[in-house]
């Protein structure tokens, strides 16, 4: 039975990664991250180039789980920073699936003389 449960964490592959890669290829440059631990449920997210391709792989603690979210219209937008896996929340996870952006814009008061 697969359990798609809320994983413990979620990281993201900044950059536009190999989403269109193999499934054993991307389980190896998870596994030979710092990012992997073994014995804690977890999602690596990876973006194509095109932006329009969400592939998610899953660890349950056992196996890892391939799922692909695509885009029909638009893309996501996606972080361009180093290339090593980032932790991110739920809500950042939710706002990417929504198309805006990891963080909300900061909310800025301006204060006027009279």
């Amino acid at each position: 039975m697969i359990d798609f449960t809320v994983p413990e964490t979620l990281y993201l592959m900044p950059r536009y990664s190999p989403a269109n890669q193999d499934r054993q290829r991307l389980c190896t440059l998870i596994q030979s991250s710092s990012a992997f631990k073994p014995d804690h449920t977890a999602a690596y997210l990876f973006c194509n180039s095109r932006r329009n391709i969400l592939r998610i792989i899953y660890w349950d603690g056992f196996r890892f789980t391939d799922l692909v979210y695509r885009l029909e219209r638009g893309g996501f937008v996606w972080p361009y920073t180093e290339p090593k896996f980032m932790e991110i929340s739920l809500q950042q996870l939710e706002r990417l699936l929504r198309g805006d952006t990891l963080n909300p814009p900061l909310e800025t008061s301006y204060i006027f003389n009279k």
